[in-house]
């Protein structure tokens, strides 16, 4: 049996069969580029921070899961009065994906 062309033609089994193999393959590949981005999250997470007022801190945290691993670097800095925290980090994983995050906090009372 010839390729189907048109709209209406019937599909061959190689033609259903190549069409299964490029849907697995991207379904597989968008599990690894989720779980490398998951484990970058874990990562970046367990980045411990400054904790007293005038601290600086400088972290390496890591994270893995199914086989994917994932490393971060951060910096976090506390005010002297200890009302405004700072915190940034990078993270890359085995996959090769890069993210970073950004926050700044103010605590009252």
């Amino acid at each position: 049996m010839a390729d189907g062309l048109n709209p209406t033609d019937a599909v061959n089994m190689r033609q259903l069969s190549d069409a299964k193999r490029q849907l697995e393959n991207k379904m597989k590949s968008n599990h690894d580029q989720a779980i490398g981005t998951a484990t970058m999250a874990m990562a970046m997470a367990n980045l411990p921070q400054a904790q007293r007022p005038g601290d600086k801190t400088f972290a390496v945290a890591g994270g893995t899961a199914h086989g994917k691993a994932s490393f971060a670097v951060g910096l976090s800095a506390s005010s002297t009065s200890g009302k405004w925290q700072l915190r940034g980090s990078v993270s890359s994983s085995s996959n090769g994906d890069v993210g970073a995050g950004f926050g700044a906090g103010y605590t009252w009372r």
